[in-house]
């Protein structure tokens, strides 16, 4: 089963001030033991919101807002991984929030074809690989 895991960030990390050294050197020896443990499929941090865009709807139309979003604690970085169970990937969290210095990762199944139910045979056939 597919999981993302998303760290949310804090008030400083979203000024974009760079955090401890060590931590970055944890950071990465997580991802390190992840791809060995082979669960990582991709990992990335991203700049603070403020680099970002925000796309609405407004009348039947899409809406670009610059800048940051309205969330008080918006994603700073992202783990894709593939695992066995819902408690394994709650493990992985764990460890990730350790070496992130994050109160609040979450950890959100990724949806696969099979959820779709009978509908599944129909967007299949739409299916790129």
């Amino acid at each position: 089963m597919r999981y993302l895991l998303m760290v949310r960030t804090d008030e400083i990390a979203e000024t974009g001030v760079n955090r401890d050294d060590e931590k970055v050197v944890q950071g990465a020896r997580l991802i390190h033991e992840m791809i060995g443990a082979k669960v990582l499929i991709a990992a990335d941090g991203l700049l603070p919101s403020a680099y970002g865009a925000v796309v609405t709807i407004a009348s039947g139309k899409p809406k670009v807002t610059e800048g940051a979003a309205r969330d008080r604690n918006p994603v700073g970085a992202f783990a894709l991984i593939d695992v066995a169970s819902k408690d394994d990937a709650t493990e992985w969290a764990g460890r990730f929030a350790l070496a992130h210095s994050q109160a609040q990762i979450e950890v959100r199944q990724i949806a696969e074809l099979s959820d779709f139910g009978p509908l599944a045979r129909e967007l299949s056939r739409h299916r790129v690989d």
